[in-house]
């Protein structure tokens, strides 16, 4: 490994170390160093050096980068202070570059213009938000030279939008805004929601031919690698299975512009019954959603109102076996009441049979098959049992993403620990999976273009 920086950000290189080492400079002498790479949240970096003098070496804004990463840092945070040698400890950190889009917030609310089919593109989308405010499209004093952005086009980044997704504003007439933030957020939000394969999309934002480039990802699965405990040591695993939000009917709340006669001691409001799953009545739990916001029914015939929304309400707002309410909205909310299923882990190492960077990289999906234990195991060699590995290993699998690598190096020498995420989603089997080979030393080599 070797470790470069630069002066500044602004006005800095545009090419990484490998393509053209002006102007970086090489790191050759550090007394540590701890470097993050995330998948769905920013890379971090610490360094520490022993100087002679306070003042530091590098600046805020200084770029640092390895030439076995296309992760670039940048530094946000300098401390020092004085050894008992009489000699000056200097910390350097700071986030990766991905941290680039909290720069900006929308000045104005992003109107979400949805088809009638309620289906968006996301990566499209998100690709004319980004350059709005950070590429072509944006004014001269906040474009920043040489932004790109690149959509992954091999996946189906098609998704049903929902207003509960959203801290937003809905309109009848004008439709879904979405509210003035950071950019980051609204990046985020659409892609955690694009899940090509069963899990969600990321963002990583790298330096490549003179310029910055925002890169749209979807998780890639990397097979046949599959980590067991006999093959590789987990440390710190954990299974977390809850029915406490277990749901199976939804009494939702909305404000109407008329008491109910049926029901008058509700006053101007209304219920509906949204069942999620149909339970016997020893296993049925019921929740409470107010939904005003998005399920008002605003009186037609009030003269204040906007008058295409009269309209709107005139066809709707009487029948109240029908009310004027996005059903899509309800869909969507049922979706939290799911019980909760997730896993997490980590790695000592990945020990010589797998290699960081060349088979795996953060936010690949690998296969964990958990251990059957002695009983299972022994059934599974008998001719005429009712389990064999193969549909054990189907039923059983856990599908964890790599969602962080931490590597540190000091002077007890060099540390990896890659640590893996997982839900209840499973591999859909759309979208890009690596074909691994194994050569004649036992070593895992992936064919995969990134």
């Amino acid at each position: 490994m070797r470790l470069f920086s630069s002066g500044n950000l602004n006005g800095g290189p545009r090419f990484t170390p490998n393509e053209n080492m002006q102007p970086w400079v090489e790191i050759e002498d550090f007394d540590s160093l701890s470097w993050s790479e995330r998948s769905h949240d920013y890379g971090d970096f610490k360094l520490k050096i022993v100087s002679d003098t306070i003042e530091p070496q590098f600046g805020t804004y200084s770029m640092w980068m390895r030439d076995d990463s296309d992760f670039v840092m940048i530094c946000e945070d300098i401390h020092a202070h004085q050894l008992p040698s009489g000699k000056y400890l200097q910390e350097y950190s700071g986030r990766s570059l991905e941290s680039m889009l909290e720069w900006r917030i929308n000045e104005d609310k992003i109107p979400l213009q949805i088809p009638d089919s309620r289906w968006l593109e996301t990566q499209l989308y998100l690709e004319t938000i980004l350059h709005n405010n950070f590429g072509s499209g944006a004014s001269a004093r906040r474009r920043i030279p040489g932004f790109n952005v690149h959509r992954e086009l091999d996946v189906n980044s098609w998704v049903r939008v929902n207003m509960a997704d959203f801290d937003s504003d809905w309109d009848e007439t004008v439709g879904l805004t979405l509210d003035r933030d950071h950019i980051v957020k609204h990046v985020r939000r659409f892609l955690d929601m694009t899940k090509p394969n069963g899990f969600s999309m990321f963002y990583r934002i790298r330096m490549r031919n003179g310029g910055f480039w925002v890169d749209f990802e979807a998780p890639f699965l990397v097979e046949p690698i599959v980590l067991s405990p006999s093959d590789d040591d987990f440390t710190d695993f954990e299974y977390v299975w809850s029915n406490r939000k277990k749901y199976s009917n939804i009494i939702e709340v909305y404000e109407h512009y008329e008491v109910d006669p049926k029901k008058p001691q509700n006053g101007k409001s209304r219920t509906n019954v949204l069942e999620v799953r149909n339970e016997i009545p020893m296993l049925r739990r019921e929740v409470l959603w107010n939904n005003t916001a998005d399920h008002k029914v605003l009186d037609p015939n009030d003269k204040d109102s906007k008058k295409d929304a009269r309209d709107v309400h005139k066809k709707n707002a009487y029948d109240y076996s029908n009310p004027y309410y996005p059903i899509y909205v309800a869909a969507d909310k049922a979706g939290e009441y799911t019980p909760v299923m997730q896993y997490s882990a980590k790695l000592d190492s990945f020990g010589a049979n797998i290699k960081y960077r060349q088979d795996l990289f953060v936010g690949d999906v690998v296969r964990y098959i958990p251990d059957p234990g002695i009983n299972l195991r022994q059934q599974m060699r008998m001719p005429d049992g009712t389990i064999n590995w193969e549909k054990y290993a189907e039923q059983r699998r856990i599908d964890l993403q790599l969602t962080e690598v931490t590597e540190s190096w000091d002077s007890s020498g060099y540390t990896l620990q890659p640590s893996f995420t997982g839900y209840a989603e499973k591999w859909t089997g759309e979208g890009s999976r690596v074909s691994v080979e194994r050569n004649s030393e036992s070593v895992y080599r992936a064919i995969r273009s990134r």
